[in-house]
């Protein structure tokens, strides 16, 4: 009788801190957004998502449905923040294994390929330990020598950051070897993981868009039932001025098509919509690497990351025309964005996912 009490008091308990954390899922998503933008659902149409959504939970909140109704119109595919976070991330992609993969220390050493090009690691630092590009062993001292004779390089926390934070451009140029010195010496001091990378320069069909950043394309792929789909493809153009390109820092994210051709419009992070972004109009605009990007990723998420479910990729592509790497989110990879730009995230393989989820222990 104790240990069916103690099992009931365990699950009741479970169950509270899921329900908290899916509000505070929802209010981070929701709390940027004008309240225009809140379309009330009919009872029909309420219906309809917990016909669909209802065997991941039987408590479900309809706010960010309001959202997608105003923006693409009603689609009970449409996935919640609320349920995504932490119901449906955790049974597709098991933590204990995939966030290994997001590490930027690691990113490119461990997922080595022909087929794709990671961004170049002057300094990789571990758990406080410096080493090489190729993971070769550095001492402190050394690794510090080295970048001192760096004019400039990108300098990233590499684990438990996001949006772009813990990003900087590093420009020593002009400073004299003892300044140099200390703001090295602070940096290195700044995190236990991080890693310094060569700065990439990006193509002239991308660097169009906003030249300061780095803009780059978000894919979602997902692999499930041994059949690996493209789920979205979105353009994050960061802010004019500004290095980083998160919408969070004032950007514009734009939905691409499997063709390359982008949406006639876009949104920034408060959901403004816009046709054009630093004089280039949307429509009509053509990314013509994409079909050839896609080919590679989906064949990539076989080959190199067969543990993951559902990807998200940040890519950008170099000023010799080739797709680097910037980053792998391999554990819950963001998905409203994705749905504002692109549309039900999972698109035709929703009741798919559905399935697989509810034969998953749900939250580990």
């Amino acid at each position: 009788m104790k240990r069916i009490l103690i099992n009931y008091l365990r699950a009741f308990c479970e169950k509270k801190r899921i329900l908290k954390e899916r509000k505070v899922e929802e209010s981070l998503i929701i709390s940027s957004y004008p309240p225009n933008v809140f379309v009330a659902l009919t009872p029909e149409e309420k219906n309809k998502v917990i016909k669909l959504w209802g065997g991941i939970s039987s408590e479900i909140s309809f706010k960010e449905y309001e959202v997608y109704k105003y923006l693409r119109g009603f689609d009970e595919r449409f996935l919640s923040h609320e349920l995504y976070l932490p119901l449906i991330s955790h049974a597709l992609n098991n933590y204990h294994y995939t966030k290994f993969f997001e590490d930027k220390g690691l990113l490119g050493y461990l997922s080595r390929s022909s087929r794709l090009t990671f961004p170049y690691c002057y300094v990789r630092c571990i758990n406080g330990e410096c080493y090489t590009n190729d993971m070769r062993q550095l001492d402190r001292r050394k690794a510090i020598m080295l970048c001192e004779d760096l004019d400039e390089f990108i300098f990233k926390i590499s684990r438990e950051s996001s949006g772009g934070h813990g990003v900087q451009k590093i420009v020593l140029r002009g400073k004299d070897q003892g300044t140099r010195k200390i703001i090295l010496e602070k940096l290195f001091g700044e995190s236990r993981d991080f890693v310094i990378q060569k700065i990439i320069t990006q193509h002239p069909s991308i660097a169009k868009f906003n030249a300061t950043s780095i803009n780059t394309l978000r894919f979602s792929t997902l692999y499930l039932n041994n059949r690996v789909t493209i789920q979205s493809i979105v353009l994050r153009i960061g802010q004019k001025g500004a290095f980083v390109d998160n919408l969070g820092s004032g950007g514009v994210g734009v939905g691409i098509q499997k063709d390359g051709s982008l949406n006639d419009f876009g949104y920034t992070y408060a959901l403004e919509k816009m046709d054009a972004y630093n004089g280039i109009t949307f429509k009509g605009q053509v990314i013509t690497q994409i079909p050839e990007i896609l080919n590679t990723i989906l064949a990539s998420h076989i080959e190199l990351f067969p543990l993951c479910n559902f990807i998200g990729w940040d890519v950008c592509i170099d000023k010799d025309n080739k797709p680097v790497i910037i980053e792998i989110n391999s554990s819950q990879p963001g998905i409203s964005g994705q749905q504002i730009h692109y549309g039900p995230i999972f698109g035709d393989r929703t009741q798919e996912v559905i399935d697989y989820c509810l034969q998953k222990k749900l939250v580990e």
